[in-house]
């Protein structure tokens, strides 16, 4: 079983007086003997013995003393002891005992036999510390705040001789703050009435945020639902549906970019088709210009021709007409004559000038006549070009015409299909925004169901708990009350139970006389105390309580008890041992009666003295 603390070996280095005790579970008897009937049997070392364990178990400090300082200073305890799996063994010195030394196992022969051997040294700090963790696992912590110390809490199982037994929590004899001896006792028996404090505190916290949580819901709800007529495996279907169109339409909008690539490829060989053409146009424009400036100049000279002609019949006629009249120049060359009438112009006599004018006239008329045969072929040759030209010209406006309507229609097909698909896309986000909003009551609803499986579970646990706690509480009451009967043989009964306000318990010894009125008087105050650790003892041996199964008493007051029912405490510790079995608890006692069914050389005396002189006590010496 877990959750246990045993002793098992206790001496010292160097050894004191034979001072050497091995321990056991279950009943353990640190007996001490009055030795020819002196009565008095104090200070044989009983309560020593018990601070010696206490000290082993990381008290601040041994004996005050100072003649035991001075006698024991070079001196160590030893200690073999197990937490729950663990088997331990601690050295320390009896007056300087800042520094412990920790061995793993059980080594107190291997220490004493070898004086070089050591273990792991650290200040008492860090071993409670080590301590703590192995007994609790970290259980006396709440929230990442210690409630209670391991000092703390091992007080409860060491109760302290005299003002130890005035009351159930408080085994030191001392005054400690209510809130701890509440929870110390709290945690030993797993009665815990702050978790159930917390619980109820968490439970109503969970219920205001479930309520909060509730209202945003049905708030949230009511408004989406009312922008949001349709449901939401609708609207997924209808956003299946745009998510497919948009593809598509992807997919068609990268056809036509594609397209467009291979019109733009295409149109790279039309544009040089085109700018063939245009050359070709540019050359019969040229030639066109050419042609027609040939015209012009044919043209023109037959005008001159004209002139000319014109110039020539106006001189025959002048001639003819001058004939008739005396004249100083040649009518024909215009040389100038001399006085004389009757002279003639020699280069024109015999009518040489008249042939020579007839020969001009004639050569310019057919000079005219072939100016006027060429201008009429450049005139038809202009007119095949400009034919020519505008078919070449018909063939670039194709060129253009198909190069424009290509790209038109595709850029046309893109623009279109970008429309339809920013269209489709708003519908998408409005179909998203309404499953987004939607998924938010979705959310509230599910912190809001979550909030009430927190709170279902909390008060699950609530009700566990106070099942577990209300069958612990009736289990302690029950041993309390049977261990109350086995003390004073049945004439009493022993009530446990909670205080209504604080939770605090509560232990009564009433008389069982039909009347039960409680007995107060100072023996059964010392019983009570007695009664409830060991009630408390049996709950942790059958029950997993967080109590290690570990307790001593250092002499209950043997003069303020009926000597019958003292005896009785250690009988009921071996009708423990034989209800159990395989034991699992440890008890140690000091006493200086025997109940008559355990011997002065029985088994469960550990260790015995005497206050027969000095090697009858503890150390061998008085202090």
């Amino acid at each position: 079983m877990q959750n246990t603390l045993f002793i098992n070996r206790v001496t010292t280095e160097p050894k004191i007086n034979k001072f050497d005790v091995q321990l056991t579970k279950g009943l353990n008897i640190i007996f001490a003997q009055d030795v020819g009937g002196k009565g008095a049997v104090n200070s044989v070392g009983k309560s020593t013995f018990v601070k010696l364990i206490d000290y082993g178990l990381g008290s601040n400090s041994f004996l005050k003393s100072e003649s035991a300082k001075q006698q024991l200073k070079n001196t160590y305890l030893l200690m073999e002891f197990s937490v729950n799996d663990v088997k331990t063994t601690i050295k320390r010195n009896l007056i300087k005992g800042n520094i412990c030394e920790v061995y793993e196992g059980w080594v107190i022969d291997k220490i004493l036999s070898n004086s070089s051997y050591t273990g792991e040294k650290m200040d008492n700090g860090d071993y409670k510390s080590r301590l703590e963790s192995l007994l609790f696992s970290n259980k006396n912590y709440y929230k990442d705040n210690k409630i209670l110390s391991i000092r703390q809490i091992l007080s409860q199982l060491i109760r302290v001789q005299g003002s130890g037994f005035e009351a159930i929590d408080k085994p030191l004899g001392i005054n400690e703050a209510a809130n701890i001896r509440r929870q110390r006792l709290e945690f030993l028996t797993g009665l815990l009435s702050e978790e159930e404090k917390h619980l109820n505190h968490e439970i109503q916290q969970a219920e205001e945020r479930e309520k909060d949580l509730k209202k945003q819901y049905q708030i949230i709800e009511g408004y989406i639902r009312h922008k949001t007529i349709k449901h939401e495996f609708e609207l997924k279907e209808e956003l299946s549906q745009l998510e497919f169109q948009i593809g598509n339409i992807e997919q068609n909008l990268e056809d036509e970019r594609n397209e467009l690539v291979k019109i733009y490829e295409r149109q790279d060989e039309l544009k040089k088709e085109k700018q063939k053409n245009i050359t070709i146009i540019n050359e019969i424009q040229e030639k066109i210009s050419a042609y027609k400036l040939r015209v012009l100049n044919y043209t023109t000279t037959c005008n001159e021709i004209e002139n000319e002609s014109e110039s020539i019949d106006f001189t025959i006629r002048s001639m003819e007409w001058f004939k008739r009249y005396p004249h100083k120049k040649c009518p024909t060359c215009l040389k100038p004559l001399k006085y004389d009438d009757s002279e003639k112009c020699l280069l024109h006599e015999d009518g040489t000038s008249d042939k020579a004018i007839e020969t001009i006239k004639q050569v310019l008329e057919n000079e005219k006549k072939e100016l006027q045969e060429s201008i009429s072929f450049y005139e038809d040759q202009i007119k095949q070009l400009l034919k020519e030209r505008s078919d070449v010209q018909k063939l670039v406006n194709e060129i253009n015409g198909r190069m424009a309507k290509e790209i038109d229609t595709v850029i046309e097909n893109i623009t279109y299909l970008e429309g339809m698909k920013e269209e489709l896309q708003k519908n998408l986000m409005s179909i998203n925004i309404q499953i987004n909003s939607l998924n938010d009551v979705n959310k509230y609803q599910r912190e809001w169901n979550d909030e009430k499986d927190t709170l279902d579970s909390l008060r699950k646990d609530l009700k566990s708990y106070q099942e577990g706690m209300q069958v612990r509480l009736q289990s302690l009451s029950t041993y309390y009350d049977e261990i109350v009967q086995f003390l004073y043989n049945g004439t009493k009964k022993g009530i446990l139970n909670l205080s209504p306000k604080a939770k605090n318990i509560q232990v009564k010894i009433i008389n069982d006389d039909g009347v039960g009125e409680e007995d107060t008087g100072d023996a059964t105050k010392i019983m009570k105390v007695v009664a409830f650790d060991l009630a408390l003892l049996k709950l942790a041996e059958s029950s997993e309580v967080m109590h290690p199964k570990f307790l001593i008493h250092d002499s209950p007051n043997v003069r303020d008890v009926d000597p019958e029912v003292y005896k009785r405490i250690m009988t009921y510790v071996l009708e423990l041992e034989s209800e159990k079995g395989d034991i699992d608890f440890q008890y140690i006692i000091t006493t200086l009666l025997l109940p008559e069914d355990i011997k002065e050389n029985s088994e469960y005396i550990k260790l015995k003295l005497n206050n027969n002189g000095e090697e009858g006590k503890l150390f061998g010496f008085s202090f």
